[in-house]
């Protein structure tokens, strides 16, 4: 198992490359991406030890398959040809060899899989890319997961322990023969599943079973996303508001099919419905705001707000943001978030806002605000659909 790296820029060096650490596979000569690190760019007279962090593929291979296995370094530049950097496994010494040549193209993003050739051997002249990296591999690593099982006297119980991670869901698994199956299909043992993580440790306590031999293992697996408000606005305006905050009125969010001279004719995936600054163009001096139904962020950590959009303005004075309010007094909380009105959609687009943290914990209610400029434009302005907030 490839555990950690430490890297750093040799003194007087260049810095500034992208640096993404690799295990590779040899199968007669082909060379092959098998794990993928977490990239790091590494700076001048620094070292840094740090974990593998396995992004993509696997951290751990075979001793006893037959193949070659290398550590290895992709060095990269922004813009640039990857001829200028590669892929590096480390032989001892180095030497002719030791560089090989990444042959997917310019600015390629490095995947599982994706094949190294034999290329030239790596020189690099007075300021150049000096590297001093170092890898640290255990043999005979399953896993960086394990799971710490005692046996309780005083109660008759099991006490199993194991590492959790926030967003992270665990079954309990146990057989009594392990040659009925992989560990991967034996039996949910007594209803323990989608355990919620307790970070940093899961302590779970069962009464002792009456085998006399059982093994156990716990399975990870991402939790699901958990969604605190969704309207695809197909069942009507209930629960929403909509405000007019200029003088002039001729301007207001409507539900309904849009209809204005360029932007879209539908809501989003030809739904019937979508909020619309007007359902046909709007008009110039406008200020308004749309007000979803409020809904509860209690005991919630983080959370991301995700709706459709279609952006149809001038592109110069009009502008939209996003804002989140305490519903018992319309506080705002935390910054606003501004929409990129430059746009101009040909379809409806997903726009992301992260959920500011001074509304965790809070009844919110989510407002968009729409100003635009004193120009009399042909234009539609925003349209939005498919709201939905996620844990």
């Amino acid at each position: 198992m490839v555990v950690s790296w430490t890297y750093g820029v040799g003194p007087g060096r260049s810095q500034g490359a992208h640096v993404t650490p690799l295990l590779l596979e040899r199968v007669g000569a082909v060379y092959s991406i098998i794990g993928i690190g977490e990239t790091r760019e590494p700076t001048r007279d620094d070292v840094f030890e740090e974990e593998f962090s396995l992004q993509e593929g696997t951290d751990t291979f075979d001793t006893a398959s037959g193949n070659t296995y290398h550590m290895a370094v992709l060095q990269q530049r922004d813009g640039g040809d990857d001829s200028a950097g590669g892929v590096i496994p480390f032989g001892g010494g180095g030497g002719a060899g030791m560089f090989y040549q990444n042959t997917v193209g310019p600015n390629h993003v490095a995947s599982v899989d994706d094949v190294v050739s034999n290329g030239q051997q790596h020189a690099s002249g007075a300021g150049g890319r000096h590297y001093n990296i170092q890898f640290h591999i255990e043999f005979g690593a399953k896993s960086k997961f394990q799971i710490e099982v005692t046996h309780l006297a005083e109660s008759d119980e099991l006490q199993i322990k194991w590492d959790s991670e926030t967003g992270t869901l665990y079954n309990l698994r146990s057989e009594a023969d392990p040659s009925a199956a992989e560990p991967i299909n034996w039996p949910i043992f007594d209803g323990h599943s989608d355990i919620a993580a307790t970070p940093p440790e899961n302590i779970l306590t069962i009464p002792m079973p009456a085998d006399l031999t059982r093994l156990f293992v716990v399975e990870s697996f991402p939790a699901p996303p958990v969604t605190l408000f969704t309207d695809d606005l197909e069942s009507g305006a209930e629960g929403w508001t909509t405000v007019v905050n200029d003088a002039i009125g001729s301007t207001r969010w409507e539900l309904g099919s849009p209809s204005g001279s360029t932007g879209p004719l539908s809501g989003a995936d030809d739904s019937a419905t979508a909020w619309s600054t007007n359902l046909g163009d709007f008009g110039p001096d406008s200020d308004i705001s749309l007000r979803s139904p409020a809904f509860d962020l209690s005991g919630v950590a983080s959370a991301e707000l995700t709706f459709k959009a279609f952006r149809d303005a001038d592109g110069f004075g009009d502008s939209a943001v996003v804002r989140f309010l305490r519903a018992a007094d319309l506080l705002q909380l935390g910054p606003e978030t501004a929409l990129d009105m430059t746009e101009f959609d040909v379809d409806y687009t997903t726009l992301e806002v992260p959920v500011p943290a001074e509304a965790m914990g809070e009844n919110v209610i989510i407002e968009w605000n729409f100003v635009s400029d004193g120009s009399a434009d042909d234009f539609s302005g925003l349209t939005i659909d498919d709201i939905e907030v996620v844990e």
